[in-house]
C-alpha cells in the first residue's frame, strides 16, 4: 500500500529514523535525526527565499529538534566542492557539533600536499575549476573554519575514510565506505601542484559515502562518488572499489541518495531494486547544462535507474514541471518532452527551479523502522515523484 505523502514540516516520531534530502537546482544537504536523540548534518547548500539565504538542512534541525539534549552529533562535509559547502560554517557557529568529519590521510607523510597546505588552512580537495575569487575565497573560509572547529572542540576531528571505525550514535552505526586511505595517500603525495593539477576532473572520487545502520535498516548517502569517468572509463579507487571492498552494500540498503545528483556515469551496477519492501531512493537535480538535468537521457540517469526500481524521490524537476501537490507523479517522458522544448526556445542554459515560498519546498523525507521499511514520507512543495509509466 502506498505511503500518505505528508507535507513539511515534519513532525518526528523519535523511535525512527529520519532521511531529509534537500536540493533545488543547485547542490544538496541532508539531515538526519537519529532516533531517540541526536542528528546528523550532510553537505550544505543554500536556497533564496524571498529575500533571505536560507540552509534547509540547518533550518530542518532548528525547526524540529527537541532543545539542547538533542545536538548535531556530527557534521560531514563530503568533498570541498562549491556545491556542497553553503551553510558548513554556520552549522559550525551556531551549534558547534560534537564531531566534523572529512576526508583526510590519517598519516600525512613529511613535506606532503596535506601537511603544507593545512598548515595553510587550506586543504589539498579545493576544486581547481573554481573560476570566481570569491566563491574560492569562501570556501577556503568554511575549511579555515573545520579546522579552527577542531582545535577549539578537542574531540570533534574525524577523519573520515573506509578505514575509519564505525560510530556508534545511540541505537545508530555510522561509516564510511569511501574513500580508501591508500588510494587517498598516493593522491595526496603528488605534491601540491601536481595534486592541484589532478583535482580538476577527479576530486569526486575521493567523497565520502556514508551509511547508516539502525536495526536492520540500512541507508547510503552516496555523496559524489562517480562509478565511471566522463568517457566511459571505470574509476578503480570510486564504486568499483567500494562494490569489491563490502559487496554487501548492494544489496542490504534500503535507502540510497543517489551519487552525483543522479547523473548516468555515478550509478554503481551493483545498485537494484527489490520488490517487497521497495527501496527508497532520492536525488538531488542539477541545473548546470554540464550537469544532469531531470529528462535528459544522455547525461541524466533517470532511465536507468527506473529499470531498477519503480519510483524515483527528485527534490526538484529544477522548474520542468509545478506539481500539483507535493511529491505528485510525473512521468519521465514529461520531463524529457519539457526539456526539449525549453532547449528548442533556447533556454538550455538559463533552466532554474521557480523561487521558494519556504525553507523545505525542495525537500524529500522518508522515516525508516528498524525493520527495513519506510513507515512516513514528506515531500516539499517542488518535490517529485519520478515513475516510468
Amino acid at each position: 500500500m502506498d505511503l500518505l505523502v505528508e507535507p513539511f514540516p515534519a513532525s518526528l516520531d523519535r523511535s525512527l529514523l529520519h532521511v531529509f534530502v534537500f536540493g533545488a537546482d543547485v547542490g544538496e544537504a541532508i539531515a538526519v535525526a537519529l532516533p531517540g536523540r541526536g542528528w546528523i548534518l550532510v553537505d550544505g547548500c543554500k536556497l533564496e527565499v524571498g529575500e533571505e539565504e536560507v540552509f534547509p538542512a540547518l533550518e530542518a534541525y532548528t525547526e524540529l529538534r527537541t532543545g539542547e539534549d538533542d545536538p548535531i552529533e556530527l557534521l560531514v562535509w563530503t568533498h570541498p566542492h562549491a556545491d556542497h559547502y553553503q551553510g558548513i560554517r554556520e552549522a559550525i557557529e551556531r551549534y558547534r557539533p560534537l564531531r566534523v568529519g572529512m576526508t583526510l590521510v590519517e598519516a600525512p607523510a613529511p613535506g606532503s600536499a596535506t601537511k603544507e597546505l593545512e598548515a595553510l588552512g587550506s586543504h589539498p580537495t579545493l576544486p581547481e575549476d573554481l573560476r570566481l575569487q570569491e566563491v574560492f575565497t569562501r570556501v577556503k573560509s568554511t575549511l579555515e573554519r573545520v579546522f579552527l572547529h577542531w582545535r577549539e572542540q578537542p574531540g570533534s576531528r574525524l577523519l573520515l575514510s573506509a578505514q575509519t571505525q564505525p560510530l556508534e550514535l545511540g541505537v545508530t552505526r555510522v561509516r564510511a565506505f569511501s574513500p580508501d586511505q591508500a588510494a587517498l595517500k598516493a593522491f595526496y603525495e603528488l605534491g601540491v601542484d601536481g595534486l592541484r593539477a589532478a583535482l580538476k576532473g577527479r576530486a569526486n572520487e575521493y567523497s565520502v559515502v556514508l551509511g547508516l545502520a539502525f536495526g536492520e535498516t540500512r541507508i547510503v548517502l552516496g555523496g559524489d562518488l562517480p562509478h565511471r569517468s566522463p568517457s566511459g572509463a571505470i574509476l578503480p579507487h570510486a564504486w568499483k572499489w567500494v562494490d569489491e571492498n563490502t559487496p554487501e552494500l548492494a544489496a542490504s540498503h534500503d535507502g540510497f541518495k543517489v551519487s552525483h545528483h543522479g547523473s548516468a556515469e555515478a550509478i554503481p551496477p551493483s545498485f537494484g531494486g527489490r520488490p517487497d519492501p521497495p527501496r527508497e531512493w532520492f536525488v538531488t537535480p542539477f541545473a548546470r547544462e554540464h550537469l544532469p538535468r531531470p529528462g535528459d537521457d544522455a547525461k541524466g540517469g533517470l532511465r536507468q535507474l527506473l529499470l531498477r526500481v519503480p519510483e524515483l524521490r527528485l527534490t526538484s524537476s529544477v522548474g520542468l514541471v509545478v506539481p500539483p501537490t507535493p511529491g505528485a507523479r510525473v512521468l519521465r517522458s514529461q520531463l524529457r518532452l519539457n526539456l526539449e522544448g525549453h532547449r528548442a526556445g533556447g533556454f538550455s542554459t538559463g533552466l532554474r527551479a521557480p523561487a521558494a515560498a519556504g525553507s523545505f519546498d525542495f525537500a524529500w523525507g522518508v522515516a525508516f523502522d528498524g525493520h527495513r521499511a519506510a513507515k512516513r514520507l514528506f515531500a516539499g512543495q517542488h518535490a517529485i515523484t519520478v515513475v516510468e509509466n
